[in-house]
């Protein structure tokens, strides 16, 4: 069982270093690049995107940032003694991973909405609204299995949980 769960760390260290690899390249080439020249209007080497939409490009920086730091624990916990607390520990791991997925997703839809022309926002606003909450339900949805898997497995070896006396068949 040693061996299973090491090759899960392996394969959620190699993921989450390539989300962070991902979240930093995001974090160093902005949508729009940067401006070659200045003049009244802007400084040559500064964000053309923060000077075009600055609140998108606040928000594209914050999710960088959360893609990088969330990334970051995924790669350092299993270094931890926290290890030994398996069923919170994974938890815990599977929130991070989920926060990260979610935080590179959130930069993605903002370098289509700065490359989007304005026309075309409307329209692009609602698909993406869907495409959201969709992922957020499909993804989200084993977090909450394992949430609740977690919470039941600790309230019954606390003893406050009765298990079920026979098995109940599913047809």
């Amino acid at each position: 069982m040693a061996d299973n769960n090491d090759k899960k760390f392996d394969v959620l260290i190699i993921i989450a270093d390539f989300i962070l690899r991902s979240g930093y390249a995001s974090l160093i080439n902005p949508p729009g690049g940067y401006w070659q020249d200045s003049n009244e209007n802007h400084t040559a080497g500064k964000a053309i995107l923060a000077t075009t939409i600055p609140n998108l490009f606040h928000d594209y920086i914050l999710s960088c940032i959360i893609t990088i730091i969330t990334s970051f624990l995924v790669i350092i916990l299993p270094l931890t003694p926290l290890r030994s607390m398996h069923g919170l520990y994974m938890l815990l791991l599977l929130l991070l991973m989920w926060c990260s997925i979610a935080s590179l997703s959130t930069i993605g839809i903002h370098v289509i909405i700065a490359i989007t022309p304005t026309k075309e926002l409307p329209k692009l606003y609602n698909r993406v609204q869907i495409l959201i909450w969709t992922w957020i339900i499909v993804t989200g949805a084993p977090f909450w299995s394992n949430l609740l898997s977690t919470i039941y497995k600790s309230l019954k070896d606390e003893g406050r949980v009765e298990p079920p006396e026979q098995e109940i068949e599913l047809v």
